[in-house]
């Protein structure tokens, strides 16, 4: 290596140094947008920089506005401090701003308390996703929250789906702390706020006789059946039940004298909020087997999932299942995410699973970051016990290992 060679490379040195000195506040104040927003996305938890994060609540870029939201919400994640902060950025205009500073209060609980009043108010915006997001935190949050169920009850009319299922699924988290507000939805004029109330109540064992034991239940109507296999070459029948008012149902049904007998009931979304598809029967290791997936209505396939064990005496036992994308978080990289959930095939032959991969930026009908497969694997087993005389089991299905595949053109 001759001088200029050393000269080069002592120049490089010098140039480089500065920059690996610099500290976490120093490259939160950067000029430049992407050393922002690694540095953003490189804090953790409770981290001393707090106060430069806040700074950047009031930057000029957007983009940096909300990632600054976010990563409040996740480094001072249960911080009533923090909290507050966050509850002044729900009142801005700016609607994808606000939204994040919603969503980074959705893991404080009942330490978002702060934030209340704000989110009330949010219920009560024109844009669909802060309604929404608002009566999702609002849940969240719990009893403190109670004072806005009125508005919630409001909501269960809301035009748009996603709005009525989170406003229905924060009234029942508010537990009796909705019963006042409930009991006086009973009143409505409007007969599906009444039913709803009506169920709640029953939820909460405190529901008007009438109205639950005579009028309710008739609002639902059976949309569709079906039979699978059981041990001991049986029958099992499924019955899928759906209402103009009130949360439909899956029932499924064991073989008796002359018929049928219930032998369990599945409870589903309001109506417009999501719907059970039909249960796929699967034989694995030798044993009976039933996925139930509760879609839920919006893009992409979002589902609840409900996997049960027939045992021989055609009982039904449910069967601790983990979803693929929990499992795959570990593997995607920073501001990658599945954000549409995963299409879940279990068969006698397989038990697949697939699902898309978002960055950030990327828009809802375009993840660019690829896709991923791989199978589910089951463990674990089936067990009599004599003292109770009664089938138990240890099964468990999870995600086994996952290939990553590009994105496709």
């Amino acid at each position: 290596m001759d001088m200029r060679d050393g000269i080069r490379v002592t120049i490089l040195f010098l140039c480089v140094l500065p920059v690996c000195a610099q500290t976490p506040a120093e490259r939160l104040a950067s000029p430049d947008r992407d050393t922002v927003l690694e540095a953003l996305g490189a804090l953790k938890r409770g981290a001393a920089s707090q106060q430069a994060v806040v700074a950047l609540l009031e930057h000029p870029d957007a983009l940096i506005r909300q990632v600054a939201c976010r990563t409040l919400g996740r480094i001072g994640q249960g911080d009533r401090r923090i909290a507050a902060i966050l509850a002044k950025e729900i009142d801005r205009k700016d609607m994808p701003h606000a939204a994040e500073a919603i969503r980074a209060l959705h893991d404080f609980g009942a330490n978002a308390e702060p934030a209340v009043p704000a989110l009330g108010r949010a219920l009560s915006r024109d844009e669909e996703i802060l309604r929404a997001a608002a009566a999702e935190a609002l849940g969240r949050i719990g009893p403190p929250a109670a004072p806005f169920v009125p508005k919630l009850i409001e909501l269960w009319r809301d035009p748009q789906r996603t709005v009525r299922a989170q406003a229905l699924r924060a009234t029942e988290a508010m537990g009796p702390a909705a019963k006042p507000a409930l009991e006086a939805a009973l009143q409505s004029s409007d007969p599906g706020t009444r039913y709803t109330a009506a169920w709640h109540l029953h939820k909460l064992s405190a529901a008007p006789t009438g109205i639950v034991t005579d009028e309710y239940p008739t609002l639902l109507r059976q949309v569709s059946q079906s039979e699978f296999p059981a041990p001991g070459g049986k029958r099992l029948l499924a019955t899928i039940h759906e209402g103009d008012e009130r949360p439909g149902e899956l029932r499924l049904h064991a073989p008796a004298p002359g018929g049928w007998r219930l032998s369990r009931k599945l409870e589903g979304l309001p109506p417009g909020e999501g719907q059970f598809q039909t249960p796929q029967h699967f034989r694995q290791n030798g044993h009976h087997f039933l996925y139930i997936a509760l879609r839920i209505d919006g893009t992409g396939a979002m589902h609840e999932d409900t996997i049960l064990w027939i045992a021989p005496d055609l009982t039904l036992h449910d069967v601790p299942f983990t979803p693929a994308p929990a499992a795959a978080k570990t593997r995607l990289a920073p501001g990658e995410g599945i954000w549409k959930g995963e299409i879940n095939t279990f068969s006698n032959t397989t038990m697949t699973f697939h699902f898309f991969i978002w960055k950030e930026g990327d828009g809802n009908c375009c993840p660019s970051a690829g896709e991923g497969e791989g199978n589910y694997v089951l463990s674990g087993a089936p067990r009599f016990d004599t003292a109770s005389k009664t089938w138990k089991h240890s099964f468990r299905i999870t995600p086994g290992a996952w290939r990553r595949l590009p994105a496709q053109p």
